[in-house]
């Protein structure tokens, strides 16, 4: 990944093993282990792509990680989960550490933090198909799909079936299980109809 030429950083502290993964043990507690999952696995996928780290890549490629639809689907998970706060707890640790040793980096953290406390999205993405396809594979779904655009792919305990019409995301999703009894068939359903 292409960094901005000519410019330095005096950084000693890695991005994501002493900034990023010191909020996440800080917050590992107050969201769903699957979540905490998914949010840590995406930062260390991001890390391998973009190879922001000390150690043998350059701190500066964070600010291409920042500006990447990567980070914008990270960001797009984190408000459907309700979890943004997190985001912007990992962008407000990046601009404080780094606002002396690599300004640049500081500045970018705290405009696109602004963009998340406001509601923006970070460089809007059009909904369409190809791009719920690509976000559901970064999410680590193995999903197919056909020549007319609908996505099918399986969910733990689940079959996901979904088009992308007028901007919205159509799905159906088929809950799999057993059960020895009707009785315990209508508390399964009715704990579906409370979803």
């Amino acid at each position: 990944m292409p960094v901005a030429e000519g410019i330095e950083c005096r950084i000693t502290k890695d991005p994501l093993r002493h900034v990023i993964n010191r909020v996440l043990s800080e917050i590992a507690r107050k969201i769903p282990v699957s979540v905490f999952n998914d949010i840590k696995k995406a930062l260390g996928r991001a890390e391998d792509k973009y190879r922001f780290s000390i150690y043998g890549g350059n701190p500066l490629n964070l600010l291409v990680y920042l500006e990447s639809e990567d980070f914008r689907d990270l960001v797009t998970t984190a408000y459907s989960l309700q979890v943004d706060w997190v985001i912007k707890e990992i962008l407000e640790a990046l601009a404080d550490e780094y606002r002396v040793s690599c300004p640049q980096i500081a500045e970018k953290a705290l405009e696109v933090l602004k963009s998340v406390e406001e509601g923006k999205p970070v460089g809007k993405e059009e909904l369409t198909p190809e791009a719920v396809y690509r976000r559901l594979r970064l999410m680590g779904f193995n999903p197919e799909m056909d020549e007319s655009g609908v996505i099918r792919f399986e969910a733990p305990g689940a079959s996901v079936t979904l088009t992308v019409k007028d901007g919205m995301i159509h799905y159906t999703i088929c809950k799999k299980g057993k059960v020895h009894t009707v009785e315990g068939l209508n508390i399964k359903l009715e704990k579906i109809g409370e979803i």
